[in-house]
C-alpha cells in the first residue's frame, strides 16, 4: 500500500490496524492536506450485500458534525495505482486480515495521528507483488475505503500506560466524550466499540472520538450473512466471533454484559464502556481483565469494579456517576449520557461544591442557590415547622386551626411558572416537602425541594429546566421533564444524579402509583401513556379524538392507583373537560367541564372556576361527584396557555398554591445594539410573539387578555396606535409578514388544531385558511417569493421537524429537516437561498444553517446554545437568542453555494429571558431590536401555604 495511490490520495505510511480494518497515512493530492484512510476488511470488500451495507452506515456516520467526532470525509473505491509510474498494480491485496495480539497494541483508531510504522513482512510491500505483465496494462485490484480526518495527538490508551490521570485532567477529557456520544445517540448513531484506543487529544487538549458507529456498519448480523473467518479478530477487539446468542462485536474489556452474552446493544452499551473509560483513566488499571477473551468476557459479566482502586480523593458524585454507569442490568444503568455530560459540567464549574471524599455521604449539588434561599425561604420554614407540629399532634385538645402564610422567592429570582415548561409548585404525599423550579437573574431554571422542618432549600443536581415535578408515593423520587434531551427523569432527593425514564419530547405533567407505574403527557397534542418508574418504552392508554380535543394532560392517580384523573382539552375552555381513566381498560368517563387540572384529596375533588380553587365531594368508589362545589380560596394563579392551574394538595390537609400577576402588562421598547433603551411603542400589554413589518413601520403582535386568550393586533410603530387585526377568539402562535408587507401569515387554534391562516393588512376581506390538516402546524417564516412557508410540525418518532408548505391550491408539504433531534423556529435569508433553524441535536438548541431548497451541509452558527434565529435585511448577519436571554448577533459570509460563519457579539440581554426567544424583533437595517420592555418583567408570585385546609370548608 505504501507508495501507492488510490483515487487522488497518496499512500505515505501505515499507522495501523484491527478488527475494523488497516488505516494508512495518506496525502490528498486534490486539498494539498493529509488524511487518514482505512481500507476495509476483505470480508466486507468481497461481500456485495455487505458492501452496500456498509456504504449506507457510512453516509449516515459523515452526517456526525461534532468537534469531539473524528470526521469521515468520503467512502471511496478505487483502483490501486504505484505512485512512482502511476500504472495499476495487479494482483490482489495480501495480508489483510489483521491478528492483533492478546494485550491490545493495535491501533485501530480511524483518524490515527502520525505514527508511521514499517511495512509488516507479513505484508508484501509494492516493489514485491508480482504482476503477470506490464503494469501500465494489468488492471489494478479495487480498493474500497474510507477517507476521514487525520488527528494529530496521542491516544487516551498511550495515555493511561502512563499512569493514573489525574481528575483535573480526567473530566475535562470524561466531558468532551460525553459530548461526542450525546451527539451521535441524539440520530441514532452507537459507537459499540468506545475504548482509549479510540480516543485521541490533541495537544491543545481537544478530544476526538474515533471509529464511530463502524463497529454497526461492519456488523455481519445486520446483513443476514455469515461471518467470514478471515474477517475474525482474536481478544481484544472482537469483530464477528459467532456464538450461541448471537454476534459479538467490540472489544472484550469495554463490552457491556448485554454485548458479552451476543444481546442486541443499545446506546446504554456506550455508557458502559463510557464509565470502564473514566474508572480506567483514575485507577490507571483496565477494570476487566483475564488471559483470555473467554477469561474477560466472564469478568464483564460477573465481577463488579474494584472501587477501592480508585483515588481517595475521588469526589463522591464522580464515584456515584460511574457506579451508575457500570450496573450490570441496562434498565439500571444511566439511561442517556447526556446526564454525565451534566453532572461533569457542573463539576468543572465549581469542584468545591463536590465531595472531596468517596467516602463522603453523598448529596445534592446546590451552587450559589444554596447560599441565597435559607434567608429568603426562613419565612417557609418557621411556618412550616408550626405546620408539621399542628399536623403531628395525635390527640388535639381542640379543633386544629387553619394556618395560612405566603413565602416569596429569593431576590432577583422567580417561581417559574411562565415558560413553556414550567414547574410549578407540588406538595409530597406525606406533606412534609415541596418541589418546584426557581429561575434566577441569568435565566437559569433548577428544581428545588424544600423539606418543612429544616431551613434551607436544597437544589437538585443536574435538573436544569425541569418542568412538572410529581412525587413517588414514598415521597423520595421526584419524576420531572426536561427540554434539555427531551426526556422523563425521576431523581432521589436524597441524593444521585437524574435517571432517565423514557423519552418526553414536551412532557405535560405526570403521576406515580404504588405499583411503579407512571402515567405521563408526553408532548402538548398526545394522549396520556404509560411507563414502568424504572424505565422502557412508553405506551399510549388513552385515545385523543382531535376533532373534540387537542391534547390529555395532567394526570393524577387517585387512591386505588388504578385509576386516574387528567385534563382533556379543548380548542376552546367550554370543551375542555376532567376525565377518569383506567389502567385496566380504555374506558373514559367526564366527570366536570374545566379548562384546567385537578387534583383528589381528603374526599374532595379540587378544581378551578376562574381563579377560585373549588372543593366538591367526589366517591372513588362511583367515580362521581356528590354534593355542592365549595369555593376554597381565591387568587389562584393559572395559567391558560399549559391549561395548569397552580397548586398542590395532599391528605396531610396541606394546600399550596401560586398567587400573584403572571405575566404583568409591559410596552414594546427599543433598545440599541449596546443594550440602551430609545423609546417605548404604544400602551403595555401581555405580549406574546412579535414581528416587524419589511419597512419597519408596523409591528403584528399576539396580545393576551385576561382569560389568556391571544389575538393579532396591528401597532403603529411611529405613532404607537394600536388596533385589533383578528376577532376569531383565537389562540395564535407563530407569525410572519408576507415579503411584500401587504398582509400576515399565522399559525392559530381552531377546531382543537393549529392552522396556518392569511390576512391582508387595512382590513380588505376576511381571514383566509391557507392550510388546514390534521396535524398542528406552527408557523416559522415565510419564503421571499412567498411561495413557500416553513413550519415546524411535532411527529411521532422525530419530535419537531421542519416542513415546507407550497402555497397553493394543492399546499403540498414536504419534509424539510426530519431528524430524531427537535428542529423549530426557522427563518428564510432575505435572498430565500438559505434557512436558519434551531435544532437539539448536539444535545443542546443551537442555531444552524443550510441551503433551501436542499439538500446540502448545514453550518452551525451558535457555540453556547441559541434559539430563534433572525436575518439582517443583508443576509449578512443572524441574530438570535441564548435561553438565558443573551441576545447575539452572528457574521455570515455566503457565497454562491457556501457559507463561512464569522465572529459572534453579544448584544445585551433581556430579563427574564422567553423560553423560545420571541420576545424580540430586529429592525430591518439591524441597528436596534424592539423587544418586551425590560422593566417589570419579573412573574410577582408566591407560594402560599394553607394547613388544615378541609377546616376552611366549614368556617362561616
Amino acid at each position: 500500500m505504501i507508495g501507492t495511490t488510490l483515487s487522488h490520495f497518496r499512500v505515505t505510511a501505515k499507522l495501523g490496524e484491527g478488527g475494523m480494518g488497516e488505516v494508512y497515512l495518506a496525502e490528498d493530492t486534490k486539498l494539498g492536506r493529509e488524511v487518514a484512510i482505512k481500507v476495509l476488511p476483505d470480508a466486507v470488500a468481497s461481500d456485495p450485500e455487505r458492501l452496500a451495507r456498509f456504504e449506507r452506515e457510512a453516509k449516515v456516520l459523515a452526517s456526525l458534525n461534532h468537534p469531539n467526532i473524528a470526521a469521515i470525509y468520503s467512502f471511496e473505491s478505487a483502483e490501486l495505482v504505484d505512485s512512482n509510474v502511476g500504472a495499476p498494480l495487479a494482483g490482489a491485496r495480501e495480508g489483510a486480515s489483521p491478528s492483533p495480539t492478546l494485550d491490545g497494541v493495535e491501533q485501530e483508531g480511524t483518524g490515527s495521528g502520525p505514527k508511521p510504522q514499517d511495512p509488516s513482512p507479513a505484508s508484501p510491500r509494492p516493489q514485491d507483488l508480482e504482476t503477470p505483465g506490464p503494469r501500465t496494462q494489468a488492471p489494478g485490484p479495487s480498493v474500497h475505503f474510507l477517507v476521514m480526518e487525520l488527528v494529530e495527538g496521542e491516544d487516551l490508551k498511550e495515555r493511561i500506560e502512563r499512569g493514573p490521570v489525574p481528575i483535573e485532567e480526567a473530566m475535562p477529557v470524561g466531558l468532551q466524550i460525553s459530548q461526542a456520544l450525546e451527539a451521535a445517540h441524539e440520530i441514532g448513531i452507537i459507537h459499540r466499540d468506545l475504548k482509549p484506543a479510540n480516543i485521541k487529544v490533541t495537544p491543545g487538549g481537544q478530544v476526538k472520538v474515533l471509529d464511530f458507529g463502524l463497529a454497526k456498519a461492519l456488523d455481519p448480523e445486520r446483513d443476514g450473512a455469515s461471518p467470514s473467518p478471515a474477517g475474525l479478530s482474536m481478544s481484544p477487539t472482537l469483530t464477528a466471533q459467532m456464538t450461541q446468542a448471537g454476534v459479538l462485536l467490540g472489544t472484550a474489556a469495554y463490552m457491556s454484559p448485554e454485548q458479552a452474552a451476543g444481546e442486541p446493544a443499545d446506546r446504554r452499551a456506550d455508557i458502559w464502556a463510557f464509565g470502564v473509560v473514566m474508572a480506567e483513566m483514575l485507577t490507571g488499571r483496565q477494570q476487566f481483565a483475564g488471559k483470555t477473551a473467554s477469561h474477560v468476557l466472564a469478568a464483564v459479566l460477573k465481577e463488579e469494579p474494584n472501587w477501592d482502586l480508585l483515588p481517595a480523593n475521588t469526589p463522591a458524585k464522580v464515584l456515584d456517576l460511574l457506579q451508575h454507569c457500570l450496573r450490570k442490568e441496562p434498565t439500571q444503568r444511566l439511561q442517556a449520557v447526556g446526564d454525565a455530560r451534566i453532572l461533569i459540567q457542573d463539576y468543572l464549574e465549581d469542584p468545591t461544591f463536590f465531595e472531596p471524599s468517596k467516602d463522603a455521604p453523598a448529596s445534592a449539588p446546590v451552587s450559589g442557590w444554596k447560599q441565597v434561599l435559607p434567608w429568603a425561604l426562613f419565612a417557609l420554614a418557621a411556618v412550616a415547622l408550626l405546620a408539621v407540629w399542628w399536623m403531628s399532634r395525635s390527640e388535639p385538645a381542640s379543633p386544629t386551626p387553619v394556618l395560612k402564610a405566603a413565602i416569596l422567592p429569593p431576590e432577583d429570582s422567580t417561581f417559574y411558572l411562565s415558560g413553556w415548561n414550567p414547574g410549578p409548585v407540588a406538595v409530597s404525599p406525606n406533606g412534609t416537602k415541596l418541589a418546584f423550579s426557581i429561575q434566577d437573574a441569568t435565566g437559569a431554571v433548577r428544581l428545588f425541594v424544600q423539606a418543612l422542618d429544616t431551613g434551607l432549600a436544597e437544589a437538585l443536581p443536574e435538573t436544569e429546566s425541569a418542568a412538572y415535578p410529581f412525587w413517588s408515593p414514598d415521597s423520595r423520587w421526584l419524576g420531572f421533564f426536561t427540554d434539555v434531551d427531551q426526556t422523563l427523569k425521576k431523581i432521589d432527593t436524597q441524593g444521585g444524579p437524574p435517571i432517565t425514564v423514557c423519552a418526553a419530547e414536551n412532557g405535560k405533567g405526570g403521576t406515580w402509583n404504588r405499583d411503579d407505574i407512571i402515567l405521563f403527557a408526553p408532548r402538548a397534542d398526545a394522549p396520556i401513556h404509560r411507563v414502568a418508574a424504572s424505565g422502557g418504552e412508553p405506551t399510549a392508554i388513552t385515545d385523543l379524538d382531535l376533532g373534540v380535543h387537542n391534547s390529555h394532560r395532567h394526570p393524577r392517580f387517585l387512591p386505588d392507583g388504578r385509576h386516574y384523573l387528567f385534563l382533556a382539552r379543548g380548542g376552546t375552555e367550554e370543551q375542555s373537560a376532567l376525565m377518569v381513566g383506567s389502567v385496566e381498560d380504555s374506558t373514559l368517563r367526564e366527570i366536570v367541564k374545566t379548562p384546567t387540572n385537578a387534583e383528589y384529596a381528603l374526599g374532595r375533588l379540587l378544581f378551578t372556576r376562574g381563579s377560585t380553587l373549588m372543593a366538591q365531594p367526589f366517591d372513588t368508589d362511583r367515580l362521581a361527584l356528590t354534593g355542592q362545589a365549595a369555593p376554597l380560596v381565591e387568587g389562584i394563579l393559572t395559567d391558560s396557555g399549559a391549561a395548569l392551574a397552580i397548586f398542590s394538595a395532599s391528605d396531610t390537609g396541606l394546600l399550596a398554591y401560586n398567587s400573584g400577576d403572571l405575566n404583568p402588562e409591559v410596552p414594546l421598547e427599543w433598545i440599541d445594539r449596546s443594550g440602551n433603551p430609545l423609546s417605548t411603542v404604544g400602551d403595555p400589554a401581555i405580549f406574546g410573539p412579535i414581528a416587524l413589518s419589511p419597512d419597519g413601520s408596523h409591528v403584528i403582535s399576539v396580545i393576551f387578555d385576561a382569560g389568556g386568550i391571544g389575538n393579532l393586533w396591528l401597532t403603529d410603530v411611529e405613532t404607537g396606535l394600536r388596533s385589533r387585526f383578528t376577532f376569531e377568539t383565537m389562540s395564535n402562535f407563530g407569525l410572519d409578514w408576507s415579503p411584500s408587507g401587504d398582509s400576515v401569515i399565522f399559525s392559530a387554534l381552531q377546531n382543537s388544531r393549529f392552522v396556518v391562516n392569511r390576512k391582508r393588512v387595512g382590513g380588505v376581506g376576511d381571514t383566509e385558511v391557507l392550510v388546514d390538516r390534521e396535524e398542528d402546524m406552527i408557523l416559522c417564516g415565510v419564503s421571499p417569493d412567498e411561495r413557500s412557508i416553513l413550519i415546524h410540525q411535532t411527529r411521532p418518532g422525530t419530535s419537531r421537524d421542519l416542513m415546507v408548505l407550497t402555497i397553493g391550491e394543492d399546499g403540498t408539504s414536504t419534509p424539510f429537516r426530519q431528524t430524531e433531534a427537535d428542529e423549530r423556529c426557522g427563518s428564510f435569508s432575505p435572498d430565500g437561498r438559505w434557512i436558519a433553524y434551531t435544532s437539539n441535536e448536539s444535545g443542546r438548541y443551537e442555531v444552524y444553517v443550510t441551503p433551501f431548497p436542499g439538500p446540502g451541509r448545514r453550518w452551525q452558527i451558535s457555540d453556547e446554545g441559541g434559539i430563534f434565529p433572525q436575518w439582517r435585511a443583508d443576509g449578512r448577519q443572524i441574530v438570535y437568542t441564548r435561553q438565558n436571554g443573551e441576545l447575539m448577533a452572528a457574521e455570515v459570509r455566503i457565497g454562491s453555494d457556501s457559507l463561512q460563519p464569522g465572529g459572534q457579539q453579544l448584544l445585551f440581554q433581556i430579563h427574564p429571558p422567553r423560553p423560545d426567544g420571541t420576545s424580540f424583533a430586529l429592525a430591518p437595517d439591524g441597528e436596534k431590536l424592539l423587544v418586551w420592555s425590560n422593566k417589570q418583567r419579573n412573574s410577582e408570585t408566591v407560594v402560599n401555604l394553607v394547613v388544615n385546609w378541609p377546616a376552611e370548608l366549614e368556617s362561616p
